[in-house]
């Protein structure tokens, strides 16, 4: 995603209108997965990325209705609703 995810998610959340919904999908390992497919993460998708899960503490306060879903073994999709005021 971004080297200071913080910022990122802080600006996105800026732009978006009140009610609005903040979607990513990005890179992430399943905890379930294999030696092999953590090898092949690690070989490459790490060298192209700096973070490697969700930032939802990285989220904005005015965020709320926050959802995680893992969708496969090596991404995921992050949506959040910016708070009405």
């Amino acid at each position: 995603m971004f080297a200071d995810a913080k910022a990122a998610l802080k600006e996105m959340v800026r732009v978006l209108k009140p009610g609005g919904t903040l979607l990513l999908r990005d890179e992430q390992i399943y905890r379930g997965s294999t030696v092999y497919e953590l090898g092949n993460f690690l070989r490459w998708i790490i060298p192209f990325d700096q973070i490697h899960e969700a930032p939802l503490n990285d989220l904005p306060e005015n965020c709320y209705d926050v959802r995680l879903n893992q969708c496969g073994k090596f991404f995921y999709t992050l949506s959040a609703k910016k708070c009405m005021f």
